[in-house]
């Protein structure tokens, strides 16, 4: 504590800081605005950057509803724009290096420019001077590695997801409804985001067919989306019931194979018996409906 202090007494003290970057969303409103509010004073512009993940979203919307603010989204940057960024950093490295030096490689390079193309030496050149030697998929929607985000469009609003995990599993199949970890409708709810596996690009090109209604397509944004969030939406529920339901024995109210609403008086999503709510007891009266 006494560290923390010392360092928030140093950092007051100093008058022009462009960028403030939070590695994780603070427990309470207050700390946030007193961190940001390192940037920006006497009248200067800067920029506060807060990290998350998908679990501590609900933080950072708490923070916009007391604060009266509103934050920009970000998505994560993606491999075209970290190429670019990197070869900017690469450019510079060997504008820096001193003319005086260069002969001593140039018998070097001459070699090696006798058994490679020019071009894919300078390539494998610019990779290793910019730490770039994997290069990896992220989504846009959740940032795990090697998922591309997807974006639903319908010609009409809807009050619940399970329209469009209908239209995939109707049109790619029940193996591959399976495989989508994310969904969630957008703020106009007249479409929906999700993220699939990459390996199924080829598949989704090949297989999905657009309606009059519904089209798929990758996303290149992030949309607005809707701020409801049901527990559970960040995975696919349990047996046949998969999306916002999240139900470990199938159920949630987007499986329509399970009658839409869920198992009736099963306990398995849905709705549920009298004594599903506790008190009930082994002979309870059952709720009828």
């Amino acid at each position: 504590k006494q560290w923390y202090q010392r360092r928030v007494a140093i950092t007051a003290g100093i008058p022009e800081i462009d960028l403030v970057i939070q590695c994780e969303p603070p427990k309470d409103v207050d700390s946030y605005i007193h961190r940001s509010g390192r940037t920006g004073r006497a009248g200067r512009s800067g920029t506060s950057v807060c990290l998350y993940n998908a679990r501590q979203e609900y933080a950072l919307k708490e923070v916009e509803k007391k604060a009266g603010i509103k934050f920009q989204r970000v998505t994560p940057p993606q491999p075209e724009t970290l190429i670019e960024s990197a070869v900017r950093d690469a450019t510079r490295c060997i504008d820096n290096v001193p003319p005086k030096v260069l002969p001593s490689f140039r018998k070097y390079a001459k070699e090696m420019l006798e058994t490679r193309p020019a071009e894919e030496l300078l390539a494998a050149a610019l990779s290793h001077i910019s730490g770039l030697t994997e290069i990896k998929k992220r989504s846009l929607l959740s940032s795990m590695e090697d998922f591309t985000a997807y974006q639903m469009s319908n010609t009409y609003a809807v009050r619940a997801p399970y329209h469009f995990w209908n239209a995939l599993e109707n049109c790619l199949g029940a193996s591959f409804r399976a495989e989508v970890k994310f969904m969630k409708l957008t703020k106009d709810k007249t479409g929906c985001v999700i993220d699939v596996p990459c390996r199924y690009e080829e598949f989704i090109q090949d297989q999905w067919v657009d309606t009059d209604e519904v089209q798929l397509f990758k996303m290149t944004e992030l949309p607005e989306l809707d701020d409801y969030e049901p527990r559970g939406q960040y995975g696919n529920g349990g047996g046949g019931g998969r999306g916002y339901g999240n139900n470990r024995n199938g159920g949630g109210y987007n499986n329509r194979s399970n009658n839409s609403w869920g198992n009736k008086g099963q306990g398995n999503g849905g709705f549920k018996r009298r004594n599903d709510f506790g008190n009930g007891g082994y002979g309870a009266k059952r709720t009828k409906f």
